[in-house]
């Protein structure tokens, strides 16, 4: 079981018996049963490991969970895991879900939960409130009214009380409202979100971009471009220093999936933004581990996989699509292993010519431009097996919505018949059938020498590199099993 909850951490799947293919719900007990039987000190572990490799809730609810049995431990590591309001959010409304078992702060949460509240500066703090919550959700307001926290001064006072509604006004409400009412021309350094429904002027734009941090310059290059900041060269160069950062970038880790979105959607940006978003994409994957030898990546570019990536979600729907991600991961294995064999592929396969000395982004977008059609995985495999190509690994990248491939008489998928014919020839192979919207389909069952993946994160190609080397073998010391194992937690 601590293999299972660590997959779960590193990817926010489970591995073994198709558990990756089931609703929500049903993933969400079959995560909390893994933790059920896992250590304290463990969850704890795979708990902050999630949170400091970007995954988004994982991190909240294993957390939760560990407030269920082992309170002492759960404030040693409540400061690692809860790093921003978002993170503290999610994991008060998990505890009031009651879906660990406890609804209940108790004392020790609770006075977690205010020194997080007495670390975030007033603007901080104000940022965090802005945007209330979502249906059903937890808001900073709801939070502050449930744990009482004691402010340590005048302004902190007067900011918790405007928050929960109260009167009195912090110097930093006091200098928004200012602005927002035309009483002053000095725009407060408070979050865009706050600023950009205001009618700025043209220089109010200019500083918006200026004190961007990492994530706002490159998620809002469309609006600065709307609002003509991008016409100006100053700006310009201080946006493209900020984008290709390498310092900035090791610390945030962020998913390379976000400079795709920024390049497919900023693409009419000043070539000095664009060449930021290729060195930035260069950093980003520098220290991604891809698998070694004569790889055979079947990507699909089918019309299926232009759904969204994080699936439908009404107006919050994101615009990077399946596709969009599958291509920057083929593209990325690519540029680093020049024995990797990339097929693109929907009812046909597409021929296409990756020239390794172009930028990841690039190879990306020159990949993703294919297809449109049906889906049948099993192409690269049978590609495979009319031109003799023997290879070290397999791996699909799909949303394994293989209509257009027959079982005809046999119980197995025509994808696994053509990978135990390619493994008559090569009998070490492995293959890695990636699911990008884990749905209730696969092609290729967990076996051995097949692993299945749902989802994406930043640790994906580590789980991939440790299973093609070693097998799935619980008891196997892989990378990521060291990584996390190694993880120090004071006292213990």
């Amino acid at each position: 079981m601590r293999h299972a909850l660590a997959q779960l951490a590193v990817t926010g799947t489970l591995p073994g018996g198709g558990s990756y293919y089931k609703s929500g719900q049903d993933g969400l007990k079959e995560a909390l049963n893994t933790a059920a039987k896992c250590e304290a000190g463990w969850i704890a572990k795979c708990a902050i490991y999630a949170a400091e490799h970007g995954m988004k809730d994982m991190p909240a609810l294993l957390l939760a969970y560990l407030s269920t049995c082992d309170i002492a431990l759960t404030e040693t590591v409540f400061p690692r895991i809860v790093h921003n309001s978002r993170m503290l959010r999610g994991f008060c409304q998990i505890l009031r879900s009651d879906v660990v078992g406890r609804k209940s702060f108790g004392r020790v949460l609770k006075r977690c939960i205010r020194q997080w509240l007495d670390s975030r500066s007033e603007y901080q703090l104000f940022g965090d409130a802005v945007g209330g919550k979502s249906a059903g959700g937890v808001s900073i307001a709801d939070i502050i009214k449930m744990v009482h926290p004691k402010p340590a001064n005048a302004e902190r006072e007067a900011l918790y009380g405007y928050i929960i509604g109260k009167e009195g006004v912090p110097d930093v409400v006091r200098a928004y409202e200012a602005f927002k009412a035309g009483e002053t021309e000095e725009l407060p350094n408070v979050r865009w979100e706050l600023l950009t429904a205001l009618d700025l002027k043209p220089e109010h734009w200019k500083l918006i971009a200026r004190r961007a941090g990492w994530r706002q310059a490159v998620k809002q290059l469309n609006t600065f471009h709307r609002h003509q900041v991008l016409d100006d060269p100053e700006t310009v160069e201080i946006l493209a220093q900020k984008i290709a950062d390498e310092e900035t970038i090791s610390k945030l880790k962020p998913f390379p999936h976000e400079l795709v979105s920024a390049y497919k959607f900023g693409i009419t940006a000043p070539q000095p933004i664009l060449d930021a978003l290729h060195a930035a994409m260069e950093y980003v994957t520098a220290y991604v581990k891809v698998p070694a030898g004569k790889v055979l990546l079947g990507v699909d570019v089918s019309g299926s996989m232009g759904s969204p990536v994080t699936g439908w979600r009404g107006s919050a729907t994101g615009k990077l699509c399946c596709t969009d991600v599958a291509c920057l991961l083929a593209a990325v294995v690519a540029k680093r292993n020049p024995d990797a064999q990339v097929i693109p592929f929907d009812t046909k396969r597409y021929d296409i010519r990756i020239d390794r000395m172009n930028p990841i982004l690039t190879t990306a977008e020159q990949l993703s431009q294919r297809g449109g059609g049906g889906t049948s995985v099993s192409i690269p495999l049978a590609w495979a097996l009319d031109t003799g190509f023997e290879p070290d690994h397999v791996i699909l990248l799909s949303d394994n919505e293989s209509w257009a491939d027959s079982r005809g008489s046999s119980a197995a998928t025509k994808t696994m018949r053509c990978f135990r014919q390619l493994q008559q020839k090569v009998p070490h192979l492995r293959m890695v059938c990636l699911d990008l919207q884990p749905d209730t389909s696969t092609q290729a069952a967990d076996e051995a020498d097949v692993l299945n993946l749902g989802g994406w994160s930043n640790q994906l190609w580590s789980v991939i590199v440790d299973f093609l080397e070693h097998g799935q073998n619980p008891d196997d010391p892989n990378l990521w099993l060291q990584e996390i194992d190694a993880i120090t937690i004071d006292g213990q």
